[in-house]
């Protein structure tokens, strides 16, 4: 069939006129759905029209129940991809739990041995783990994650579906991690990216996010035992990144900053002035390379006011400090930026000012905090947004401030501030685990 958009229009008229007017058997008008809903779903991916797709599911779901065995799996892959197409245009939950059903309904029937067996566990893992981003239910993390290693069981290293298995695999142990902590999952997720690298060459188009979510997870290692060799692998992939990426402005200013925090992390540890040095680089180009209306600007501009605030403790330059300050707060009033990269800015910014001003930016972090929290796509989400943000906590800090200063009005302000956030969450959403907060 061909894939150009006028051919497919008329490929669909003809098949639609031949449902209509009907087929001598039951398996030729079985057929012309399939190919129907193939054309609607080919379309859909040239031009993007939701209405196309709904056409491409309808015929699919027509299509199914009477067809052979071997068409049912075919019929079930693209149903399912459709469905989640669909899931990411309109964000109806319901289209995503009919494609998680009918990839368990397809695995029921297929033996371990079947060819697509691996690649209906992998549509299903990637389902699982998309609703799991929506609803917070870690459930479907954990199932994901026994989807994917049996996939994974399923293909040879020479296949070419492995690396991105493997890839898969590797982000969610990490997703995992981040909830458990079990180191486990943690080294299984860096081995899966060894593996996944190791199979993909310099010329394929997915290394560079590859190679970016290796830093990510040696970054992580990096974090809890301190080992300078995890940061030192991780600066090297980001570099890669950098030099593959050299065309791709939003990747490469992602990259840039990425590199620079880290850079600043390892002069941390080892008090080299060159590693800051490469980090006050980073951030600047990054700058310079998006607009400034972009959301991301405001996290380069926190980025590099972190390496301000870092020199000032070498060079105590009034210039570098004014510098931080204008940066954090135009990443504060940033219109575009997310609410949580507004709130770090705003947390960096309190403790570089004086006075009434310090009061005030505290203020600000309590909004934003009650912001981050309550736009938490689900419930476990904000209850893990109110212990990250701990909005008690920063009110108790800037509360102890304003009574060193002698701002007692603006302590009782502060005060009642912070406690207004905490029950007003925790009166939306009453269960055990908020309640002990």
């Amino acid at each position: 069939m061909s894939k150009k958009p006028a051919d497919l229009y008329e490929a669909i008229r003809c098949l639609e006129n031949a449902v209509t007017n009907g087929f001598p058997s039951m398996m030729d008008l079985l057929d012309c759905k399939c190919d129907l809903a193939l054309a609607h779903w080919s379309l859909f991916r040239q031009e993007g029209k939701r209405k196309v797709l709904d056409q491409s599911i309808k015929y699919w779901e027509l299509a199914l129940p009477g067809i052979t065995y071997q068409g049912q799996i075919k019929a079930l892959s693209f149903l399912v991809v459709a469905l989640g197409d669909r899931y990411r245009i309109n964000g109806n939950i319901e289209d995503l739990d009919r494609g998680i059903l009918y990839c368990k309904g397809a695995l029921l029937h297929l033996p371990s041995t079947h060819a697509h067996r691996a690649a209906h566990l992998e549509s299903l893992a990637a389902c699982l783990e998309l609703r799991f981003h929506i609803l917070g239910i870690y459930h479907d993390l954990y199932e994901g994650i026994i989807c994917g290693r049996e996939a994974l069981s399923l293909i040879s290293a020479g296949d070419p579906p492995r690396p991105g298995l493997l890839y898969s695999l590797a982000s969610s142990l990490a997703l995992r991690y981040k909830r458990t902590e079990w180191i486990e999952d943690l080294e299984a997720s860096i081995g899966h990216l060894h593996e996944c690298l190791a199979l993909t060459p310099a010329s394929d188009t997915h290394r560079s996010s590859r190679l970016s979510d290796m830093s990510g997870v040696l970054v992580i290692k990096y974090k809890r035992f301190r080992d300078l060799s995890n940061l030192s692998y991780a600066i090297e992939c980001l570099q890669e990144v950098a030099r593959l990426e050299s065309d791709s402005h939003a990747v490469r200013a992602a990259t840039l900053s990425s590199l620079g925090s880290c850079l600043r992390d390892k002069y941390e540890l080892s008090n080299d002035v060159n590693e800051l040095e490469e980090a006050a680089k980073c951030h600047p180009e990054a700058l310079s390379i998006l607009p400034e209306a972009h959301p991301q600007t405001a996290d380069h501009m926190r980025d590099l006011a972190l390496v301000y605030l870092t020199y000032n403790t070498i060079e105590h330059s009034d210039l570098l400090l004014e510098q931080a300050k204008e940066l954090l707060r135009k990443a504060v009033s940033h219109p575009q930026a997310a609410w949580h990269t507004k709130f770090n800015a705003s947390l960096q910014l309190a403790p570089v000012l004086e006075g009434i001003q310090r009061l005030e930016a505290y203020q600000m972090s309590l909004r934003l905090a009650d912001r981050c929290i309550s736009v938490s796509a689900s419930i476990t989400a904000r209850h893990e947004s109110l212990q990250s943000f701990l909005p008690g906590n920063l009110a108790s800090e800037a509360v102890a401030y304003a009574i060193e200063t002698g701002h007692l009005e603006k302590a009782v302000e502060l005060l009642e501030q912070g406690r207004t956030i905490l029950w007003s969450q925790m009166q939306r959403h009453r269960t055990l685990d908020l309640l002990r907060l």
